[in-house]
């Protein structure tokens, strides 16, 4: 996951979700490595499966409020993508 932190803070989200998608393959249910996985995804405008993993994140922990703002910006964002 690591690595996948550092490719995002470097900008390169392609790099990020393909070291994040191997966290999330080892440890599906790794609050962390989900979050940031629909980060990266959102980043890369690629709202359906930004949703998809921050769905995930807010259902392993609903209880971190940054995971709960971002849900809602990338639902507005793939909402607003389809019109």
């Amino acid at each position: 996951m690591n690595l996948g932190i550092t490719f995002a803070d470097l900008g390169d989200y392609q790099g990020a979700v393909s070291a994040l998608k191997t966290a999330v393959e080892l440890r599906d249910n790794w609050f962390p490595a989900n979050l940031e996985l629909g980060v990266a995804y959102y980043q890369l405008r690629d709202f359906d499966n930004a949703v998809k993993y921050l769905n995930k994140a807010v259902k392993l922990n609903d209880k971190f409020p940054p995971a709960l703002d971002f849900l809602k910006k990338a639902k507005k964002a793939q909402k607003n993508s389809k019109n």
